[in-house]
């Protein structure tokens, strides 16, 4: 249960049924990259405080 944000690999799974939007809204977007959705949201800095609080698995390495 893990999405993509800004390149950094986080573990969502047991935030997921705290999300403000309903848990589904993160289940549509497991294993992918979130950025833009993320920003179209207009998350508070609250909500990118607690994007930062979650578990890091790990960062994608770019080919460039």
């Amino acid at each position: 249960q893990v999405v993509v944000f800004n390149g950094t690999v986080y573990h969502v799974g047991e935030y997921m049924p705290n999300h403000p939007g309903g848990q589904e809204y993160i289940e549509d977007r497991l294993g992918k990259v979130i950025d833009t959705d993320f920003e179209e949201a207009e998350h508070t800095k609250s909500a990118r405080n607690i994007m930062n609080e979650l578990p890091v698995i790990g960062s994608l390495i770019s080919d460039n």
